[in-house]
């Protein structure tokens, strides 16, 4: 092999090299305009403020879901989610601000993706942090993603495979959360259970469907997340117990 072919391979390698580097690089959106820049400031509504969040539709469309995750969890302004009547309406409310949440929902794979995310965090965890305001921030981490994960169009798209894994920690992270209630509000419970009284639901699971016929307070949670009663979130949680054991042994 002469100089100038091993220059070439050389080249080659390098090039392949930095291709694999990037491919493994986080390319999640990063906000350009956001609060104390100055493009921010010349913004004179909030409603352009918001507007200025949305992602470049070209961009959008080429974003792995991986990616896209990631950007949706990092939205600035995810806190909206709790100026509206009910979780839902909150979510909804900010699907009509931001394209991010719109493109998600369309990815066959994005619950996949955000079950991924969503297994490696540790409710437990929230004891490493030494202040209410990052303890406070730290619960809503487990909010943002389960308010996405509990949406029907992610949920349908799931394998039997990854919705034995979604439950068990969704029911895991439930009664970790009411454990430790002195870090966790009764709020905090009501994310996990409505991502379990969705697939539930879905799933037309025998039990769930006789319970939440007779049960108006269950309907009303889990169709329009408006506030359960403890009770109700339990009974969830007890019903997806047996439509685990159901479905590992089918």
């Amino acid at each position: 092999m002469n100089i100038k072919q091993i220059f070439i391979l050389s080249f080659l390698i390098a090039m392949n090299m930095q291709f694999a580097i990037g491919q493994n690089q986080s390319k999640a959106y990063d906000f350009p305009i956001k609060p104390g820049t100055k493009e921010w400031a010349r913004l004179d509504t909030y409603e352009k403020r918001l507007d200025a969040y949305n992602v470049p539709e070209k961009l959008l469309q080429n974003m792995n879901t991986a990616d896209l995750v990631q950007t949706c969890l990092n939205y600035p302004e995810f806190r909206l989610i709790m100026t509206r009547n009910s979780l839902q309406q909150g979510y909804d409310y900010l699907k009509s601000v931001f394209n991010g949440f719109s493109e998600l929902e369309k990815r066959k794979d994005a619950g996949t993706e955000l079950l991924k995310v969503y297994e490696k965090l540790n409710p437990a965890e929230i004891t490493k942090y030494d202040t209410p305001v990052k303890r406070g921030g730290f619960a809503f981490e487990f909010t943002y993603i389960e308010i996405i994960l509990a949406q029907k169009a992610v949920l349908i798209n799931l394998s039997k495979k990854e919705k034995v894994g979604l439950i068990k920690k969704s029911v895991s992270d439930y009664e970790i959360k009411e454990r430790m209630t002195d870090n966790y509000s009764p709020f905090g419970l009501t994310t996990p259970a409505l991502i379990l009284g969705r697939l539930l639901d879905i799933d037309k699971f025998q039990e769930f469907y006789t319970k939440k016929a007779k049960d108006s307070k269950m309907q009303s949670f889990v169709d329009y997340t408006h506030l359960g009663s403890r009770s109700t979130l339990s009974d969830i949680i007890k019903i997806s117990k047996l439509y685990l054991k159901q479905i590992e042994n089918e």
